[in-house]
């Protein structure tokens, strides 16, 4: 019988899909507010990927990803996907988003994003939630998966990891100094 034990703190991001950059500053501030303080942001890149998000949101979209110092209890995710539809709510007009908000969180050795959706290779995590690995890392960088998203194997997007996989590693061995 395997021992029970509690999972190491993940590091918590976001990604972000808008098309409005008037709304970026209020976003970060309240995305901080429930989440701690940022500590690692991509640049921002095209999302061009798919139309999904078109009828609603309109053209022109733009993705970034940010982090979060504080790290967090990976069985956590379910409620923080929870919370970001929450904001992306507060941030609609007539009905529709005008910001899209994905968190995920990095452990060493994969990516793990939260999704309302279900499909054959995600996790029902509770409240309507599903996790679903994106990338390992394996040979010392990122892999995406045959179901990774395209805007999540774009250079932008695996350097972010790789940099915040940096930092959470930094923050491990304070940690285990303590």
């Amino acid at each position: 019988m395997g021992k029970i034990s509690d999972p190491q703190p993940a590091k918590l991001f976001t990604a972000i899909t808008y098309n409005d950059t008037g709304l970026l500053d209020r976003l970060k501030h309240i995305l901080e507010r429930h989440f701690g303080t940022s500590d690692y942001q991509s640049p921002s890149y095209p999302f061009k990927h798919t139309d999904y998000y078109r009828k609603e949101m309109g053209g022109g979209l733009e993705k970034y990803f940010i982090s979060f110092e504080p790290l967090v209890d990976p069985g956590r995710l379910a409620e923080i996907k929870l919370t970001t539809n929450e904001i992306e709510g507060d941030f609609s007009g007539k009905g529709k988003r005008r910001v899209n908000l994905d968190p995920g969180f990095l452990e060493m050795s994969k990516v793990v994003m939260a999704t309302t959706k279900n499909f054959g290779h995600r996790i029902y995590l509770g409240r309507g939630v599903y996790g679903d690995l994106h990338l390992r890392y394996l040979g010392g960088k990122f892999n995406p998966m045959a179901w990774t998203y395209p805007d999540y194997r774009e250079k932008i997007a695996l350097s972010f990891f790789s940099e915040i996989r940096r930092i959470y590693l930094e923050q491990l061995k304070g940690l285990s100094k303590k």
